[in-house]
């Protein structure tokens, strides 16, 4: 959404949150070709976009697509002392023949590793030597990006391929960026202009030229900008399930399936469980590890388990003063007073609650005024509309509000609620299938049955099970 109004990068922040989603994010070329289309219409020289630098820089894959990695992009192979940013300038990384990684300046002439998405392949240029930004263009147009590297095996195979160049190293796809999206994405897709950006100037602003390239901009300056918004529930790359039949003990069995696949299971909706469902069908054991895993310190998730709902806007948060306070140790669930304000709650209270429906608009909500306990409001949502409602900003906040005046009490639930338990991969997904039985405390470890529903049981992480990659 094209906004006309002149406004600093703050202020333009403020308005898209409260209007649409977050300042537009860029993730891939296909998406900044459509924001150009866009941009033809206008007729300004700068819009800004929600790119901002921060101090401090992060090392990140070219290739942005987070359902390629599933977690394996906090992979790294570093050489002893390495990244060391000798001089203050190595920002990209190369890989050695000893198959080990080292921070480089970005502008040095070396042969590259290039990454086929469309056909699953490397390709290694060892005659064509070019700066790191040059391999990563030459790489886009040509085939995907510049390779990334997501576990040991994927390390082997780079390693090996590079074996026959005259140089000790290659680009590989990592960097290190200072810069951040404000909806707090991982995107780590860029398009700037040619010339270095200015290390003074800390806001993106994309320009009014034929190519729309981006230039960083005095974060004050008056300008228009574009805002994103996020509309349902939108769709995602599934995940493949491979069941091996060996028995090993959880850590064992994480480690398997990081050097053979990607990482243990992760299930990420109902529809992803019944296709495992369909895989276990086939086999005998009673058990098998998926990849989630408890954690001492719990956190506060929403039921709705689709991160492209969030795009990282999930950290929003309405606590009333002193609140969650976890008074008596077990005060798990939220629930929303009617003064819009959020308290935490026994789960097990009787609440009338607000259903969200993802399929048909972006601010479908069902108000149900009868008394459920929380699990009891998330199944039922679950079951008649898509999932317990979640709260990104707050204008959203302000809806439920108006919407829950006429209930009968002065409390209803919404979907948020602590969590302890982590995915192997890192990911954020919040789906659970637990089997109706209370989890034990001192069993860390999650497995899923043999049983016609497949439900998940926690178990002790030193089983020797069969496992799903």
């Amino acid at each position: 959404h094209f906004v006309n109004e002149i406004k600093t990068w703050n202020e333009a922040q403020t308005y898209c949150r409260d209007k649409y989603t977050d300042l537009a994010t860029i993730s891939n070329m296909d998406e900044m070709e459509k924001l150009n289309i866009t941009l033809k219409k206008e007729t300004a020289k700068l819009s800004w976009i929600g790119l901002k630098s921060e101090s401090v820089g992060e090392w990140k894959w070219s290739l942005a697509n987070q359902t390629f990695y599933k977690g394996g992009d906090t992979y790294r192979n570093w050489s002893s002392g390495e990244p060391n940013n000798q001089g203050g300038n190595e920002h990209c990384a190369v890989i050695a023949k000893n198959g080990f990684w080292y921070d480089y300046r970005c502008d040095i002439m070396l042969p590259f590793v290039c990454y086929d998405g469309k056909n699953t392949k490397f390709i290694f240029f060892k005659i064509k030597k070019r700066t790191w930004y040059e391999a990563q263009t030459f790489c886009r147009e040509k085939y995907t990006d510049l390779v990334s590297v997501r576990n040991q095996a994927g390390n082997e195979v780079i390693t090996n391929l590079t074996q026959s160049s005259v140089n000790d190293s290659a680009w590989i796809g990592l960097f290190n960026d200072s810069w951040k999206w404000s909806d707090e994405s991982n995107s780590s897709f860029r398009y700037w202009n040619p010339d270095k950006p200015r290390d003074d100037l800390e806001c993106a602003a994309v320009s009014g030229s034929e190519q729309h390239y981006w230039n960083n901009v005095s974060c004050t300056e008056q300008l228009p900008f574009i805002c994103h918004e996020v509309c349902g529930v939108t769709a995602y790359i599934p995940h493949h399930y491979h069941f091996v039949n060996e028995n090993k003990n959880w850590s064992e069995a994480q480690t398997y399936c990081r050097d053979k696949y990607t990482d243990l299971a992760t299930i990420s909706n109902m529809d992803e469980m019944n296709k495992l469902n369909i895989t276990l069908k086939k086999e005998t054991a009673k058990l098998a590890w998926i990849g989630l895993k408890n954690e001492s310190v719990g956190e506060w998730k929403w039921s709705l388990a689709d991160q492209t709902f969030y795009r990282d806007r999930d950290t929003y948060r309405k606590w009333n003063s002193g609140e969650p306070n976890n008074k008596g140790g077990n005060e798990l669930c939220v629930n929303f007073a009617k003064s819009g304000f959020w308290f935490d709650t026994r789960c097990n209270f009787m609440l009338p609650f607000v259903c969200y429906e993802g399929k048909n608009s972006r601010d479908n909500y069902t108000f149900i005024n009868e008394t459920k306990t929380w699990y009891e409001a998330q199944t039922f949502c679950r079951e008649k509309y898509t999932d317990l409602v979640s709260v990104r900003n707050q204008t959203e906040n302000e809806v439920i509000r108006n919407l829950i005046q006429t209930a009968v009490g002065p409390n209803v639930w919404i979907g948020l609620f602590n969590d302890s338990w982590k995915w192997s991969d890192q990911s954020k997904s919040l789906f659970s299938y637990w089997s109706s039985d209370k989890l034990r405390d001192d069993l860390k470890c999650a497995a899923v049955s043999g049983s016609k529903q497949h439900y998940w049981n926690n178990v002790s992480c030193t089983e020797q099970l069969p496992f799903i990659c």
